[in-house]
């Protein structure tokens, strides 16, 4: 059950991101919704911060990660796979960039093999607004 200030604060949070959206939009500004992340330039998805959404709960169930809303579950990915490696970093606090590096060097490869990973785990989890970025295109 959402109590009444939940739901008052994410209104108003998402009113405060639509109407910076229109303002930039008015300027010429390109917006992206979710389901287009991947049409997104690779330098600017580079700045984006990704955390888990509002109302997911992501769990790791033995050998898989699951996420859980009220709509149901969801097997995401096996527990020891690279997606789980890059999925341990989304904090909502290192950009895309950043977790990519740091990805790479717990993986050992390449910086720009890391990015790729990154980006198609998070824009598959945009898709279902499991993830989602919290700050805007830069």
């Amino acid at each position: 059950m959402v109590r009444p200030s939940q739901s008052r604060r994410s209104f108003f949070r998402k009113l405060a991101g639509e109407v910076a959206s229109y303002e930039e939009e008015t300027r010429g500004v390109v917006q992206y919704s979710l389901s287009e992340l991947d049409r997104l330039p690779p330098e600017r998805l580079a700045g984006l911060i990704f955390q888990v959404a509002e109302g997911w709960e992501v769990f790791n169930d033995g050998p898989k990660v699951c996420a859980r809303s009220q709509g149901g579950e969801l097997e995401l990915f096996s527990a020891g796979s690279p997606a789980a490696v890059i999925f341990e970093r989304i904090d909502g606090r290192a950009s895309v960039r950043e977790v990519a590096a740091a990805v790479a060097a717990a993986l050992g490869c390449a910086e720009q093999a890391a990015f790729e990973q990154t980006r198609e785990l998070l824009v598959g989890l945009a898709r279902h607004a499991i993830c989602v970025p919290i700050n805007a295109p830069k």
